[in-house]
């Protein structure tokens, strides 16, 4: 994808991203600062979400059908993530919570 057809959405370090027709949101995350087993927690909270009708994005598989992708370059690797984009509302911190402690991983 050209990064020209990007547009910075924001983030905690301005790694958010969203396609120009408004359809997918993209995350480049620093594989230094995260883990992939994390990430794919994430992931799985997303998912729970989604099947309890929270207006959450769905993760979107690459070509390679892995819903995380490992980027490599010769200054910095990186894991991307894409969701579908849709409107909604920024959580409340309550509602977070509320939300969270209906939920129990499924995870060591």
């Amino acid at each position: 994808m050209n990064t020209g057809n990007l547009e910075l959405l924001g983030g905690f370090d301005n790694n958010v991203f969203l396609s120009r027709d408004k359809s997918i949101v993209i995350k480049f995350l620093d594989a230094k600062k995260h883990r992939e087993e994390d990430l794919l927690k994430e992931i799985e909270v997303i998912r729970w979400m989604r099947i309890h009708s929270v207006n959450t994005p769905a993760p979107i598989p690459s070509q390679n059908g892995k819903v995380i992708e490992l980027v490599t370059s010769f200054k910095k690797d990186f894991y991307t993530i894409a969701f579908s984009y849709v409107k909604g509302k920024i959580l409340l911190n309550y509602e977070v919570h509320k939300v969270a402690g209906l939920y129990t991983p499924n995870v060591e």
